[in-house]
């Protein structure tokens, strides 16, 4: 998996779809629990990697392509449950884009720079 891969990913998440998922993210059901907010279950197999909400965003991965298959390997017990980028999205933000803007940011930085190291979000 590339960072190329992780940036189209992040630009669908809050580019295309960006409605639902900053619904998905400040709905008051997904900050109680755990709950996936982009993509939905049916669409899985388009991407590589998942975004879900609860205490935390986290950026989850299938692993699919060989980079991340990889990434997994080094991980050990936790596997595909290790996080490949964690972002603190804030619900009371005055600024709603920007704020969407900084956790895409990020989650995208962590999720290259964690790539290139083998090692996961901490």
């Amino acid at each position: 998996m590339s960072g190329k891969t992780v940036t189209t990913f992040l630009s669908t998440a809050f580019g295309t779809n960006k409605p639902k998922v900053l619904q998905k993210l400040t709905s008051t059901a997904t900050q109680s629990g755990h709950a996936r907010v982009f993509p939905s279950q049916s669409k899985d197999a388009a991407f590589d990697l998942r975004i879900d909400a609860g205490k935390k965003v986290d950026g989850k991965q299938p692993a699919k392509s060989q980079g991340l298959n990889s990434w997994v390997r080094k991980q050990g017990s936790k596997g595909t449950h290790a996080d490949l980028a964690v972002a603190v999205f804030d619900t009371n933000a005055q600024d709603r884009d920007a704020e969407v803007k900084r956790v895409q940011d990020s989650l995208a930085k962590q999720a290259k720079d964690n790539l290139a190291s083998g090692k996961a979000a901490k």
